[in-house]
């Protein structure tokens, strides 16, 4: 189950519009782009802000100010500069925009603590009965009986437990999920 409180935690930080400012270094300069949940997985620095369209105004301030600056043809921009020194550059045009700008350590202690409140409510789930019953509802499925029930499906095929799970728990844990309990982003 730690596995599905990692996905259902991650799916509830990409569905709140968290974004991320990614800094790939390259050959003389750095790139960046603006990315989701799943940048976490590259190499790099990301600063993560609250939404896409902050992440777009801080390129957008740091293109107006720095003429080190320049866009990239497959969206995002090149600065010529040290990485340190594009942190900086991006750290101060959030702040000059008002926007608080977290690194990735923060993020991993809201996800963190995300996933331990979905690991708790399906421990609750599970001492009720509720994850029995997920569960009977599955194995109907396989077996035909509930297919047309599922959005998105033609009747031919039924998604893996683990996502039908997730998509499930998405719908009965709503408090568990709800950002507005974390202060750290």
């Amino acid at each position: 189950m730690a596995d599905i409180a990692q996905t259902l935690a991650a799916d509830v930080l990409e569905a709140s519009g968290l974004s991320c400012l990614y800094a790939e270094p390259g050959a003389g300069s750095v790139r960046i782009t603006i990315g989701g949940i799943a940048a976490r997985k590259k190499p790099g620095t990301r600063l993560w802000l609250r939404s896409q369209k902050q992440a777009e105004r801080v390129l957008a301030e740091l293109m107006a100010s720095h003429r080190e600056a320049r866009k990239n043809a497959r969206g995002g921009l090149f600065v010529a500069a040290e990485p340190e020194m594009v942190e900086k550059m991006l750290r101060v045009c959030a702040g000059r925009l008002g926007y608080a700008i977290s690194p990735d350590e923060h993020l991993d202690v809201t996800l963190s603590s995300l996933q331990k409140r979905i690991g708790k409510a399906i421990d609750a789930l599970q001492s009720t009965g509720q994850m029995k019953k997920l569960n009977r509802e599955y194995a109907a499925l396989r077996k035909g009986t509930l297919l047309g029930d599922i959005k998105g499906t033609s009747g031919t095929s039924l998604p893996s437990y683990s996502e039908w799970l997730v998509d499930r728990l998405k719908k009965q844990l709503p408090a568990y999920t709800n950002l507005a309990n974390f202060t750290i982003l």
